[in-house]
């Protein structure tokens, strides 16, 4: 069992999504997948029953240097949600339970947050 003991732990562990493994050193790799939307999950089931799930899809912009337009293309950006049980009791600083999964998700400072509070180990 891994101790993250610092938010600098905690967020390289969130961020290192897709080489989450479980309990057994196997990679989770993505939990579920929609390939017409272009949308991967991943999914780390913490031991007292919460969940943390990272969207990653793919945002289409246009790309610059020096201001000038030089063309399109795709950038990979992803979300968090932070799903906990029934019998949770955090909330975090704007007064959200988090009890289903949100498009909108949440941010690192929430997950951190609740990593902290709740002394979670990987």
């Amino acid at each position: 069992m891994l101790e993250l003991k610092n938010k600098t732990e905690r967020e390289a562990f969130v961020n290192n999504y897709k080489n989450w493994t479980d309990k057994k050193g196997k990679n989770l790799d993505v939990w579920k997948s929609v390939p017409a939307l272009e949308l991967l999950f991943y999914r780390y089931q913490f031991a007292n029953g919460a969940a943390l799930i990272v969207t990653e899809y793919q945002e289409y912009r246009m790309l610059y240097t020096n201001y000038t337009a030089i063309g399109r293309g795709n950038a990979t950006k992803h979300k968090f949600c932070l799903m906990l049980p029934e019998t949770d009791s955090y909330v975090d600083a704007g007064g959200t339970t988090h009890r289903t999964y949100t498009l909108d998700g949440c941010s690192m400072g929430t997950v951190v947050d609740y990593m902290t509070k709740n002394k979670l180990c990987i």
